[in-house]
């Protein structure tokens, strides 16, 4: 009895909050999953809910990092939502002018975004593009693996949709400026770990310190330079990350090696030493 009420009471409120809008959700298993996800998703990284929105028009653009969002009332404004890491996320939120948003907006809907239907194909290898189309009387959800522009019809499209997106709102470069402000870490990047000098005020052993000068004045390394031009770390033939340093006193170092990306030994370690080489060798 108790069981039959609970479920009464669910399919009420369930039925209140959507009611004045037609949720389709397809067939497709993956539309579905994510669906019943979806509340789990907007809560983390601080979305609003589509489905219960009343704009005359929204769009949201999933990907694997970052959603898309174009919204349509009293004008059109578009927001690009980023973040590192599932658990405890790391978000940043960007707001574009009308101008830009207007362009967005008009290219997506050239390539018929709010009726394109949703796709079975999947695959291993690749990613996912899940869209949202609201409307004050209907929202639906579809998802499209890893579309091409060499393929036909509605999968070009979501392709050509996936570009210019990324296109029109510059997000490498937003992506670019969001990863430069995060501490020392690793969030599952493409570009790997995050490197860089511990934040000002932090406790420093002294082989950090020690290192961390000799950095400054042979490869130029100082505290605004991004991650990705800090040189490959060695302790003991095995490699880690500055950070790491900080672990070990300069009474327990044997030897503080630092090449540059000219040096004939930097080429052993192949691309990883494009911008030189700090090693490393303890008294053990």
């Amino acid at each position: 009895m108790n069981k039959t009420i609970a479920v009464f009471l669910f399919l009420l409120c369930y039925l209140s909050t959507y009611s004045q809008k037609n949720i389709e959700i397809s067939d497709n298993k993956r539309d579905q999953f994510f669906f019943e996800k979806m509340p789990e998703y907007i809560t983390k990284f601080g979305l609003e809910d589509l489905r219960n929105t009343r704009d005359s028009l929204r769009i949201r653009i999933w990907s694997r990092n970052s959603t898309i969002e174009v919204k349509q009332q009293n004008g059109v404004k578009a927001y690009l939502t980023q973040w590192v890491r599932w658990q405890d996320p790391i978000i940043n939120k960007v707001e574009f002018e009308s101008k830009i948003s207007r362009q967005l907006l008009d290219s997506l809907l050239a390539y018929d975004i709010t009726t394109i239907p949703e796709d079975d194909k999947w695959g291993i290898d690749g990613s996912y593009v899940n869209i949202e189309i609201s409307t004050p009387e209907n929202y639906r959800t579809y998802t499209y693996w890893s579309p091409r522009l060499n393929e036909s019809d509605n999968r070009f499209k979501v392709a050509k949709i996936a570009i210019l997106k990324n296109q029109i709102l510059n997000t490498q470069q937003y992506h670019q400026e969001f990863v430069e402000t995060l501490p020392p870490g690793g969030y599952g990047l493409s570009s790997g770990h995050i490197d860089r000098f511990l934040p000002e005020g932090s406790t420093e052993s002294s082989l950090y310190q020690e290192v961390k000068k000799r950095m400054q004045l042979k490869l130029g390394i100082n505290e605004h330079t991004s991650h990705t031009k800090f040189p490959l770390f060695i302790v003991d033939m095995m490699p880690c990350y500055m950070e790491g340093l900080n672990k070990y006193e300069l009474s327990e170092v044997k030897e503080i090696k630092i090449l540059t990306q000219d040096d004939k030994e930097n080429i052993i370690y192949g691309t990883m030493s494009r911008n030189g080489v700090v090693i490393i060798t303890s008294k053990k």
